[in-house]
C-alpha cells in the first residue's frame, strides 16, 4: 500500500493517542477524528507520521531528509512549515516558552516536546544562546533558509520520484517577518495556505470563538469542542492535491 507522509509541527500531527494505527514517530495509534486519517483514507493510503507537536523548522527539514529515500512513487507527502521561533538544540525542540527564557514562570519546563527529559545544562545553554546569540532576526533568516532549502531542493526531489506533495504554513509567518528580511528574502518563498488563518476564518463564520479550537491538541478541534474543523481541513487539502501524471 502506498503511504501518506506527514511532516511538520502540531498542525500536521494528531498529538494524541487513539485507536487508529500508524507508522512513524510515537504514538503509534491516533484518534480517528484527526484530519490526517480522513485525508489518508480518502486516498487509500497508509499513515506515516514524521511530524511532532512543538517541533522546529530544522527538525522538519531533517525528518524530510531522513525519509526521502523511503518515499516512493504514488506516495503523498504533506509538509507543514512552522514558525521561526523554535530551536532544534541538542536533539530537543525548544521554544522560548518551554525553557522560560523570559523568566515569567517559576521554572523552565524540563520535558521536551518529544517527551524526553532536557537536562539543566542544556536548558541553561539554550537559554543563553537564544538570549544573546540567536535573536529574532537570526531566527527569521535561518527559518527562511531552511524553508527555501525544503521548497527548492527536497520537494522537487520527492516529486521527481513520482510522489505528490501538499505544503502549507502553520502560522502567517510571512506577515510578521522583519521588513528588511521580507523585502530581500521572503518574496522567494511559496505563497501557501495558512492553517491558523483557515481555523480562525472558519470558526468565525460559524459564530464560534477560534481560541478554544486553536488550543485543542492539533488545533482543528476534537469531538468535544464546539466545532471540529478536521474534516473540513482534510477536504480542503484534497482539493490542492496535484493530479496524478
Amino acid at each position: 500500500m502506498s503511504v501518506a507522509w506527514f511532516f511538520g509541527d502540531s498542525f500536521c500531527s494528531p498529538c494524541e493517542v487513539g485507536d487508529v494505527p500508524q507508522k512513524g514517530i510515537e504514538p503509534h495509534t491516533i484518534p480517528d477524528y484527526w484530519w490526517g486519517v480522513d485525508f489518508a483514507n480518502s486516498l487509500g493510503k497508509e499513515i506515516n507520521i514524521q511530524s511532532q507537536g512543538g517541533s522546529s523548522i530544522e527538525y522538519t527539514m531533517l525528518q524530510i531528509e531522513e525519509q526521502t529515500e523511503n518515499i516512493q512513487r504514488d506516495d503523498t507527502v504533506v509538509v507543514c512549515y512552522t514558525n521561526p521561533y523554535r530551536l532544534y538544540f541538542n536533539g530537543h525542540n525548544i521554544t522560548p516558552t518551554s525553557i522560560n527564557i523570559y523568566g515569567d514562570k517559576n521554572e523552565p519546563n524540563d520535558i521536551g516536546f518529544n517527551g524526553s527529559k532536557i537536562s539543566p545544562e542544556v536548558i541553561d545553554t539554550a537559554k543563553r544562546f537564544m538570549l544573546h546569540v540567536f535573536n529574532k532576526e537570526k531566527q527569521e533568516r535561518l527559518w527562511i533558509s531552511h524553508v527555501l532549502y525544503i521548497q527548492n531542493n527536497l520537494i522537487p526531489y520527492i516529486k521527481s520520484k513520482g510522489a505528490r506533495v501538499i505544503e502549507f504554513y502553520s502560522f502567517n509567518t510571512l506577515k510578521y517577518l522583519n521588513v528588511d528580511i521580507a523585502v530581500n528574502l521572503a518574496d522567494k518563498l511559496k505563497q501557501l495556505p495558512v492553517a491558523e488563518t483557515f481555523i480562525i476564518q472558519n470558526a468565525s463564520r460559524k459564530g464560534v470563538r477560534p481560541e478554544p479550537i486553536l488550543q485543542s491538541p492539533n488545533h482543528f478541534g476534537t469531538n468535544d469542542t464546539e466545532i471540529n474543523l478536521n474534516k473540513q481541513w482534510a477536504d480542503y487539502l484534497l482539493t490542492l492535491l496535484p493530479k496524478n501524471t
